[in-house]
């Protein structure tokens, strides 16, 4: 099972969607070499350049120090004059930017939809194991005892099985569940149906 499938089909559409946005950002907003450098002498600029190579790299705390280390770079190339390869280093510098901020989307993303996941998948199962066995319990002793009363069999079901009364009464009540005779006070016992019996 890939990551993917393990995430709701909204959540998957909209990670699907953040990675397209990042290409588009960066096609959009390609990095352009300041014309302000142009404005300076090659010696000037070189000076600049030896001044930022020797700053310490996290000046920008908003970056990583990954970030901080490629753009320390980038302005050092530019200074320099090596415009192609400022403009390549500059483009995977936002792309990792951007992939930080895509990687923590995504996390978010992919937590959001496999909570919704499990819970929707929790709740499309019974929460009970015994819930269809205890029902037809229920149905096949009233077919061999119809006059049973249902306070009785609702006392033999909660000795039988692990349930509660509250809840025992209302899956009686969405079964439709009720003695199909009129009420004799007479024991009688639980009726086993052949699949559950173990």
């Amino acid at each position: 099972m890939n990551q993917y499938e393990r995430v709701d089909k909204d959540n998957l559409l909209r990670i699907l969607a953040i990675g397209v946005a990042i290409e588009k950002d960066i096609a959009d907003n390609p990095h352009k070499i300041s014309n302000n450098l142009r404005n300076y002498t090659a010696n000037q600029r070189r000076k600049a350049a030896e001044v930022i190579n020797k700053q310490s790299t996290n000046y920008y705390s908003k970056f990583s120090y990954q970030q901080n280390v490629l753009f320390k770079a980038v302005c050092i190339l530019e200074l320099l004059g090596y415009e192609q390869s400022a403009l390549e280093l500059a483009d995977v510098t936002r792309r990792l930017e951007l992939n930080d901020g895509l990687f923590n989307m995504m996390t978010e993303q992919v937590i959001d939809g496999a909570i919704k996941k499990h819970r929707s998948d929790s709740a499309s199962v019974p929460r009970h194991l015994e819930k269809e066995e205890i029902i037809d319990v229920v149905r096949a002793t009233w077919i061999m005892y119809p006059w049973g009363s249902k306070t009785r069999m609702i006392s033999y079901i909660l000795e039988a099985y692990r349930v509660t009364d509250k809840t025992l009464k209302g899956w009686m009540r969405d079964e439709g569940l009720t003695p199909l005779a009129d009420f004799k006070n007479e024991n009688f016992s639980l009726v086993i149906p052949e699949k559950w019996k173990k």
